[in-house]
């Protein structure tokens, strides 16, 4: 329970940052990538994240 409260406090803390950077940039396309669940990123979680800014 204390590791999912504690994703969820960081989750929220990060929506905050993404709100503050739109308010500040408007006008500008804010994108976001997808949380990897992994140790390491590799060059296969490496094209994922290409493929969502391709997108």
């Amino acid at each position: 329970v204390h590791a999912a409260l504690a994703e969820a406090a960081r989750a929220r803390a990060q929506r905050g940052e993404c709100e503050r950077v739109r308010r500040r940039l408007r006008g500008v396309q804010v994108r976001t990538l997808p949380f990897l669940f992994e140790r390491d990123l590799g060059a296969e979680q490496l094209e994922r994240l290409a493929r969502e800014l391709d997108r």
